[in-house]
């Protein structure tokens, strides 16, 4: 009787679809709000079918099979798409808070269009390899020019880091993928060493968000989510009313040393009730909340004032010009400084 073996890279790639699998029910089922965890389970989905279709292809490479070359064009196809996905996912884990705005979606519209262009221009494979390098290129740069968002990831706490180095990962296996995309295409390895490579840095990570990404994505985005405060409930709807007027029309981010207590003292609530109400209503901590309200009013007074950046850090409630420039760097990419040169009338 004959022995069914596997080869190296089609064991590889049974081991990433049983780990993409297992990422992928675990998110789904643990995720209270599926559409903050969406682009992580998005990823996993892609990865699985990124190495479903290698080891499809592998598996029939022995077999008079007809669609063998359709096969291997489909897996590519599917990776092709994992920079694009993961420029989506590095922002998401950097604000963890809250999904990308939508303009940042349009990244997906380059490997389509990478695609289009492989299949109008060339007439070989190395066609995907080379549009599949130029789109993973373009990701990449995305990322750079975004890096500002990165920069704060570090200084949010134990929680901080790990998001800062799960990113990183992110980057290196991008960066290391492509990186084989160009070897192969100066032909210093075989397709058949290519494949197993990209399954390996695949595996890789698929093993590492495993590991880290369930012990800050799931918690971070309420998969255990508690629940909700009813905003039709009477006290609960003053509150919040209360609380949009000091911020609205008292401007009491304008203190430096507001905080979630004097928000609670002012409306006669527990803390705990404010930290809970912010969250559901703004999708921030009391101290990301004040600090968007400072930096709003900020970029106001840059545009329309000859006051200096150190005044307006003051009048906006910020006790320290570094953290000003610190945090209006993170949330609007530019310092205050540039930002004032560029609104010059």
């Amino acid at each position: 009787m004959d022995t069914l073996l596997f080869t190296p890279l089609q064991l590889i790639t049974l081991l990433g679809m049983a780990q993409a699998l297992y990422a992928l029910v675990y998110m789904a089922f643990r995720a209270g709000r599926l559409s903050r965890a969406g682009l992580a389970i998005i990823y996993f989905f892609v990865l699985f079918f990124c190495f479903f279709t290698d080891f499809a292809s592998s598996f029939f490479q022995d077999y008079s099979f007809p669609h063998k070359e359709i096969l291997s064009n489909l897996s590519w196809v599917f990776w092709i798409f994992l920079p694009s996905l993961s420029y989506l996912l590095i922002l998401q884990i950097a604000r963890i808070h809250e999904t990308p705005s939508w303009r940042h979606y349009f990244i997906l519209f380059v490997p389509i269009l990478s695609l289009i262009m492989a299949v109008s221009i060339f007439d070989d494979r190395g066609g995907l390899y080379v549009m599949g390098l130029v789109s993973g290129a373009v990701s990449l740069l995305l990322i750079w020019l975004n890096r500002p968002i990165l920069e704060g990831v570090q200084r949010d706490g134990k929680a901080g880091q790990a998001r800062y180095w799960l990113i990183m990962c992110l980057i290196i296996v991008n960066v290391m993928i492509l990186g084989s995309v160009l070897v192969l295409l100066l032909n210093m390895i075989s397709y058949e060493s290519w494949a197993f490579i990209r399954n390996i840095l695949g595996l890789g990570f698929v093993y590492l968000a495993s590991t880290s990404l369930f012990r800050i994505y799931p918690q971070a985005v309420l998969i255990k989510e508690r629940r909700r405060l009813d905003p039709e409930n009477h006290q609960i709807r003053e509150t919040i009313e209360g609380l949009s007027s000091l911020l609205e029309v008292d401007h009491v981010y304008q203190e430096a040393k507001y905080s979630r207590k004097d928000f609670a003292r002012e409306l006669d609530v527990s803390e705990s009730i404010i930290s809970q109400i912010v969250n559901d209503q703004y999708q921030q901590t009391v101290p990301q909340l004040l600090n968007r309200y400072r930096i709003q009013e900020a970029k106001g007074l840059l545009q329309d004032t000859n006051a200096s950046v150190q005044v307006i850090s003051a009048e906006v409630g910020f006790n320290s010009i570094t953290t000003f420039n610190r945090v209006f760097k993170g949330m609007v990419g530019v310092t205050p400084s540039e930002f004032k040169e560029q609104h010059k009338a």
